[in-house]
C-alpha cells in the first residue's frame, strides 16, 4: 500500500470510528452547570460527590460530621454513610461503582444529569442486594456495582428517593429510626 492509501484507509477508518465511538451526549453537557463534574478524574468525581452530598444535608438541617474511619464518607445525624456519584452515561444510564461491604449503614447514589440531580440514599443491604460484580476473576469479588437508565430507575429504589427531597424524608426517616 502505497503512503497516500495508507493515509486514505486511515481517514475512512478515523469517521467511521467517530461515528461509531464518538460520545454524543457531549454537547448536552457544555451548558450543563455540571458538565465540568463529568471532566474530572474518578477520584475527584468521588470526592466532589461527597463535598454535594454534605453540603446538601447541611443545607437540609441534617447533622453532618467526619467519617470516623475510611469504610465511610461521612456521618449523617449518626448514621455512617457512603456516597458514590455517577454522572450520566452515554447509554442514558447511571453505573454507581466500588460498592464494597464496608463499615457503613446507607449508601448516597447521586445521579447528576446535564440538567438535573437525582439522590437516592438506601440501605446497605438493599443496595449490596441489587448491586453485581464490578469485576471478575479471584481479586475482583470484593466490588460491586449498581446500574439502571435513568430515565427508568428500578421499582426497588423508588422508597428511597430520586429526588433530593424524597431522598431527604428517606434519610429523616432512618436517622430517627436510628435514634439520629
Amino acid at each position: 500500500m502505497a503512503e497516500d492509501d495508507d493515509l486514505a484507509f486511515v481517514s475512512r477508518l478515523s469517521a467511521e470510528l467517530r461515528g461509531e465511538l464518538l460520545d454524543e451526549t457531549a454537547d448536552v453537557w457544555a451548558a450543563s452547570p455540571f458538565g465540568w463534574i463529568r471532566a474530572q478524574p474518578s477520584a475527584r468525581k468521588g470526592a466532589i460527590g461527597v463535598a454535594i452530598v454534605r453540603a446538601w444535608a447541611n443545607s437540609a438541617g441534617f447533622t453532618v460530621t467526619r467519617a470516623t474511619h475510611s469504610d465511610h464518607d461521612l456521618v449523617v445525624s449518626g448514621l455512617k454513610i457512603e456516597v458514590k456519584l455517577s454522572t450520566l452515561w452515554a447509554n442514558g444510564g447511571f453505573t454507581f461503582q466500588q460498592l464494597r461491604d464496608q463499615d457503613y449503614e446507607h449508601v448516597c447514589l447521586l445521579g447528576i444529569e446535564p440538567q438535573e440531580v437525582r439522590l437516592w440514599t438506601l440501605p446497605k443491604p438493599v443496595a449490596l442486594k441489587h448491586a453485581r460484580g464490578q469485576h471478575t476473576g479471584e481479586r475482583g469479588q470484593d466490588t460491586s456495582w449498581v446500574s439502571f437508565k435513568a430515565a427508568s430507575p428500578p421499582p426497588w429504589l423508588q422508597p428511597y428517593g430520586d429526588t433530593l427531597s424524597a431522598a431527604r424524608r428517606y434519610l429523616e426517616e432512618a436517622a430517627r429510626c436510628a435514634g439520629g
